[in-house]
């Protein structure tokens, strides 16, 4: 997920990992230096303590590119969007995987190879729907993130209140 502010863009650093995994897979050597630069600047193990960690980018040209990663998931446009909202979504988004997948599934080899962009579309959408989950997880207070200062949390998340939810459980 992509958090962007007036001055920075935060990233998590899941979606890092899966950068460079999806670099690493589906390389375009025109890319590279860009994603070094980027990406590749800073060396860490993702394990599931870190792994909804936000890496702060404040240089213009890295605000700018990752503004235009369309897969990764910008926290603004969902956050005030509901759980079925959410799910909803991601239907739309399996859907589509699913055709192209069954596009591609039916392609000779020599086509397979000429359009390797419908394999890496389908790839995407699954990552797509992994993070948009891991909202919804986040917003029934499943999962913990921790949102950089000054960014507002879901509604949902707010509510969430961990000394009253220990009380109701204990006074039944």
């Amino acid at each position: 997920m992509k958090i962007i502010t007036e001055d920075a863009v935060y990233l998590q650093k899941e979606d890092i990992a899966y950068f460079n995994q999806f670099l690493n897979t589906y390389e375009d050597k025109n890319d590279i230096p860009k994603f070094m630069r980027l990406f590749r600047h800073e060396i860490f193990i993702l394990t599931e303590k870190n792994r909804y960690d936000f890496v702060e980018f404040k240089n213009k040209e890295e605000i700018e590119y990752i503004k235009t990663i369309e897969w990764i998931i910008d926290y603004n446009n969902i956050k005030d969007m509901t759980i079925e909202q959410i799910t909803e979504y991601c239907q739309q988004i399996l859907q589509e995987r699913y055709r192209i997948a069954d596009e591609y599934i039916a392609m000779s080899e020599e086509e397979k190879i000429e359009n390797r962009t419908m394999a890496i579309q389908c790839a995407i959408y699954e990552y797509v729907i992994n993070s948009l989950a891991s909202m919804v997880y986040f917003k029934m207070g499943d999962i913990k993130m921790k949102l950089p200062k000054k960014v507002r949390y879901p509604k949902e998340v707010r509510k969430i209140n961990p000394k009253k939810m220990i009380k109701s459980i204990f006074n039944k």
